[in-house]
């Protein structure tokens, strides 16, 4: 004796609720699609936060990593005293001795004045100069720049002694240098008008 299937009724009520299932999962799937495109819509055209990028998308330059940069200074205008302090030597003021011996004093105390501007100088310009990320040729690393201050310790001029020939490392020295303004003001003592250093940049 065969036992009877489900009736109308039921029949019915299954084929409903697998419509609704069947209707609810292609929803789901259309939200998910529309989602994402969403997504690639909103964020084209942007930079991804720091923390999104897989290793294997850093920038190139951030694979090949930059020569070491250097920066020297080397003073070109002679350290002399000021009329002043001559002077005052002279009369053999306290604190000064009278003769060569005193002057040889006071230019050392002098001279290491200066060095603190020099010091100051190389700070600021390796602090500012961002060499090109481009591998140079030997003969186009290097190039000298001439800083003149004025008494203020404001940069009056600067110039090139030597170029390196490469237009991507004399631009950079360029806006590296045109970033300084001032530096420090000259001591008292300093007998110059204005103060001149030769400022080496190099690549190694």
């Amino acid at each position: 004796m065969s036992r009877a299937g489900p009736s109308p009724g039921v029949q019915m009520l299954i084929g409903v609720l697998t419509a609704n299932v069947a209707m609810a999962l292609a929803w789901v799937g259309y939200r998910m699609v529309e989602t994402r495109e969403d997504v690639a819509r909103n964020t084209a055209g942007q930079w991804l936060p720091p923390g999104n990028f897989a290793s294997s998308m850093l920038p190139l330059s951030a694979g090949l990593g930059r020569e070491r940069k250097q920066v020297m200074v080397r003073r070109v205008s002679p350290v002399v005293l000021s009329e002043h302090e001559r002077i005052l030597g002279m009369f053999q003021l306290p604190g000064y001795t009278l003769g060569e011996q005193g002057g040889k004093t006071l230019l050392d105390e002098l001279t290491e004045v200066l060095k603190a501007v020099d010091h100051r100088m190389r700070t600021v310009l390796m602090e500012q100069w961002v060499p090109p990320v481009t591998r140079l040729p030997a003969a186009q690393k290097e190039a000298v720049l001439s800083v003149v201050l004025g008494r203020d310790g404001r940069v009056e001029r600067r110039y090139f002694v030597r170029p390196s020939g490469s237009d991507a490392l004399d631009s950079s020295i360029v806006a590296a240098a045109s970033r300084v303004g001032q530096v420090l003001p000259l001591p008292q003592a300093y007998g110059n008008a204005e103060y001149e250093l030769n400022v080496t940049f190099r690549l190694e």
